[in-house]
């Protein structure tokens, strides 16, 4: 096994850049998502206040057809008390 220097790398293909320039193309065709849930916390002090979010399900239906598009996948895991979250492209990168 030889070792590569950066510029041979790139030529070859790095994974790792075929990730990220795939996932930007895929940011780029994201579309807005709305932040349709409420999240409300009472301070221990008293009082509360509230905030918008869009929940994990909503957020992997907008984003998912683009990401597919690219040949990227979100995966996640439980790791003791944990929830590992990967993003892997079919070149075998992930991040």
């Amino acid at each position: 096994m030889s070792i590569l220097n950066k510029s041979e790398m790139d030529a070859r293909g790095n994974p790792k850049g075929q990730l990220y320039a795939a996932f930007a193309k895929a940011r780029g065709e994201f579309p807005e998502i709305p932040r349709n849930r409420i999240a409300t916390i009472r301070m221990k002090a008293g009082g509360q206040y509230s905030y918008k979010y869009a929940d994990l399900a909503d957020v992997l239906n907008a984003t998912t057809p683009a990401l597919s598009a690219y040949g990227l996948a979100v995966m996640q895991y439980p790791d003791g008390r944990d929830i590992v979250t990967v993003l892997a492209h079919e070149s075998g990168a992930e991040k």
